[in-house]
């Protein structure tokens, strides 16, 4: 059994763009090599007959195991897409030369000027774009694997572990890039102000208002509660940053923030820390004041979206207590509304075979009416058949009460 390729692809995937290898080139190495390391991976299947199923584990777990970022969806490139006014399958196609992205993305960093914002962007730009190839490449040949597993019986486990109801793409993102001070190293305070962390704010944003719209109003403040506790797990919510000194010493006032009319601030905070300095007094200078300017960014980005949650939280509240409040007995509210549903007054929720399905149809009401009971109680006096509802049936009609079918009185 041969794994020639399945050893050359693994060595793309653990390459970086600092050995000389741009993220455009390592992407034409994916491309060249996954045709041949799907034929490898065919002809071994095949000579394994009986074993067929673990050898494509292996190479799956092989390629997982591998170093890079596994979450590099498209959304780790879709600012550069926006600024280059550019399409991924544009790039993936190879047609980028003459485009604007062509410099940053096939180009050593090296190429551009020293103390440069061209060399910064440069090197954020390669560095997210070979995330994502690595990611694209890799999910490639591992759903080829699964897709060319012969068929087997799969049992489902009994308490399999549901997914959650809800996007958190942009809550990952923005926790994890508020969390990312070690960036700093690699690029310059304001190419990360622009591009990380305060740029997945508004789809972060969009992305509660989506899912709210979509959860059941019960589900909507466990939804919000969720996100302020990962937050709050996750970044440092005490922090306590100060630039007021910074600002001072460098005669800049707080209402300029972020970029100080571009003066020699804002000069400052565009270099690149771990490459464009003088002296080692200057390069721990500059290290000290971008970190500190990184730690008030992330602190206000944190303070604005955990405002934000909370604001939702109250609207929510406010239209929870809008509820129609029932004051009568939860066996009343049940038999009344099942009678309407039985007399065509109301659609009910169904099952597939057509009755009605009162487990539904009791969550929906306690969506409404606001009433001390569960479901699964209130279920039961809706089901004008179970033996609860025709108790308190014989109560009402002992006061003559009585509805006419829909029909009778159209």
């Amino acid at each position: 059994m041969k794994n020639t390729y399945l050893e050359y692809f693994c060595e793309i995937l653990d390459k970086n763009i600092y050995e000389g290898s741009s993220a455009f080139s390592i992407m034409i190495q994916f491309q060249e090599c996954i045709p041949k390391l799907k034929s490898e991976i065919l002809t071994n299947k095949i000579n394994l007959n009986g074993n067929a199923i673990d050898y494509l584990n292996l190479i799956a777990n092989e390629i997982q195991n591998r170093d890079y970022d596994q979450n590099a969806g498209l959304f780790y490139i879709d600012k550069w897409l926006e600024k280059f006014n550019i399409t991924i399958e544009v790039i993936l196609k190879g047609n980028i030369i003459g485009k604007d992205i062509y410099n940053y993305l096939s180009s050593d960093r090296d190429t551009f000027p020293r103390k440069s914002e061209d060399r910064d962007i440069a090197s954020v730009v390669q560095d997210n774009f070979l995330q994502y190839f690595c990611k694209y490449y890799a999910d490639e040949i591992i759903d080829f694997c699964n897709k060319n597993k012969p068929e087997q019986k799969v049992t489902e486990p009994k308490n399999k572990t549901p997914s959650k109801p809800f996007e958190v793409v942009y809550l990952n993102e923005f926790c994890k890039n508020l969390n990312n001070y070690r960036a700093i190293y690699e690029t310059s305070y304001m190419i990360l102000y622009d591009y990380s962390i305060t740029h997945y704010t508004p789809y972060f944003k969009q992305e509660i208002l989506n899912n709210i719209l979509t959860l059941k109003d019960s589900k909507k403040h466990l939804y919000i509660d969720y996100v302020i506790n990962h937050i709050q797990n996750t970044v440092d919510i005490n922090n306590q940053a100060s630039i007021q000194d910074l600002l001072k010493e460098n005669n800049e006032s707080l209402d300029d923030y972020p970029y100080f009319n571009k003066g020699k601030l804002y000069k400052k905070l565009c270099i690149y820390v771990n490459a464009q300095y003088h002296t080692f007094k200057e390069r721990e200078y500059l290290e000290d004041l971008q970190l500190s300017f990184f730690e008030y960014a992330a602190k206000i980005e944190v303070e604005g979206i955990l405002d934000f949650l909370h604001n939702l939280k109250e609207k929510q509240s406010s239209a929870t207590n809008k509820k129609i409040k029932w004051i009568g007995k939860p066996s009343q509210l049940g038999y009344l509304i099942g009678s309407l549903a039985e007399l065509d007054y109301i659609e009910a929720p169904k099952n597939k075979d057509g009755e009605i399905n009162y487990t539904q149809f009791s969550k929906d009401l306690l969506e409404i009416f606001d009433i001390k009971t569960t479901h699964q109680s209130l279920s039961k006096y809706l089901n004008l058949d179970s033996d609860k509802s025709q108790e308190i049936k014989r109560k009402f009609e002992k006061e003559d009460f009585y509805i006419p079918n829909r029909k009778i009185i159209s």
